[in-house]
């Protein structure tokens, strides 16, 4: 079993599940409240860590590969593929203050749209506020956040100053009386952020789940309807899955017939492999599958029309699905979802560009 570190040292919890990990499948420690009391208690925040201690540790993660290949294995199938940026790039080091006012006791939940690149970014820059850090792993993939606690501890980190719990419910966290007043928790939607929040209370905890983006055709990144299709399911968005990928596509009046033409054969060569339609990206996680069909069924009962869209025993394939006659009602459209959906809307010719900073970062 592979443990929580709680104090510099391996825990293993009370019960265990099973997740990706160096070398295949392995039984991961699964949090209880009495673990995260526990973790919560041995840490001390301090002076920040040197800026040599912080980059040692984000060479020590560049330089292990195991945890590409376990990230690229579970999400690509394929140990061996190049990971998006945002999953794989391990981040530079930046002296910043993560978070306002003297050093604090703070929680930050995983996701694992993060990968080890993004938690990378957000776990350096609390740790250099002087802040100790409480991480949370991903249950889908818990070797993201546990190759960064294994190499801040070698680099030299204060044991006291980070912990890392596998398998651990934010709201069972939450409802400790000795719970942070300040987290970063990413969940899988707004549902789940609203539960967190309940059960945080007053806290002053930062929910944020994974969302698209509204682009207008001819932006930059969507100049042509092959680079709008890349946008919404390149390598860079993982099929469709990450922040910041292309949801909704806003066409002007006069060029929507001509755009529409040309991005169905776009989508439909991703869909053609071998001459039969596939799923290219395996979902995380049943959930995610459920949240794809229902945002389906959706669109479909609010009059939006599929014109290029794989279909498997007659129900809509987990694959990348392109929608005409969107709408700002809709509600796959207002969500703006990570999943494999591009939603075409036709506007004004001169209605104005959509707003930029609606995908979280």
């Amino acid at each position: 079993m592979i443990g929580h570190l709680i104090d510099g040292r391996r825990v293993e919890g009370e019960s265990a599940f099973e997740a990706p990990g160096p070398e295949g499948v392995h039984a991961w420690a699964r949090a209880s409240e009495r673990d995260a009391a526990r973790a919560l208690a041995a840490l001390e925040p301090g002076a920040p860590p040197s800026e040599r201690l912080l980059i040692e540790a984000a060479g020590l993660v560049a330089d292990d590969a195991a945890w590409s290949e376990v990230i690229a294995g579970t999400l690509l199938g394929d140990p061996a593929a190049a990971l998006p940026e945002r999953l794989g790039t391990v981040p530079a080091v930046r002296r910043q203050s993560g978070h306002r006012g003297s050093p604090t006791v703070t929680l930050l939940g995983a996701h694992w749209t993060d990968g080890a690149g993004e938690l990378g970014r957000r776990l350096l820059g609390a740790l250099a506020s002087g802040a100790a850090v409480l991480v949370l792993s991903d249950q889908r993939l818990p070797d993201a956040a546990d190759v960064w606690a294994d190499a801040l501890l070698d680099a030299g980190l204060p044991e006291r100053r980070l912990a890392l719990l596998h398998g651990a419910d934010p709201r069972a966290v939450a409802r400790l009386a000795g719970a942070p007043e300040r987290a970063r928790i990413t969940v899988d939607d707004p549902d789940a952020a609203a539960a967190v929040r309940a059960a945080a209370g007053e806290r002053r905890w930062a929910l944020d789940w994974p969302r698209g983006r509204a682009r207008r055709a001819g932006e930059a990144g969507c100049e042509t309807p092959r680079a709008a299709v890349r946008s919404a399911f390149g390598r860079e968005t993982l099929g469709g899955l990450l922040p910041g990928r292309t949801t909704v596509l806003e066409v002007p009046e006069r060029e929507h017939a001509g755009w529409v033409e040309a991005l169905v054969p776009e989508v439909d060569r991703l869909l053609e492999r071998g001459g039969r339609r596939r799923e290219p990206i395996p979902p995380i996680d049943t959930a995610l599958r459920r949240r794809f069909e229902a945002a389906v069924r959706r669109l479909l009962e609010q009059g939006a029309t599929p014109v290029a869209m794989a279909e498997r025993r007659g129900e809509a394939a987990f694959a990348p699905a392109l929608f005409v006659n969107g709408e700002p009602w809709m509600e796959p459209v207002k969500e703006l979802p990570c999943l494999p959906l591009l939603v075409v809307r036709r506007v004004p010719d001169e209605a104005p560009v959509p707003g930029r900073g609606r995908a979280r970062s």
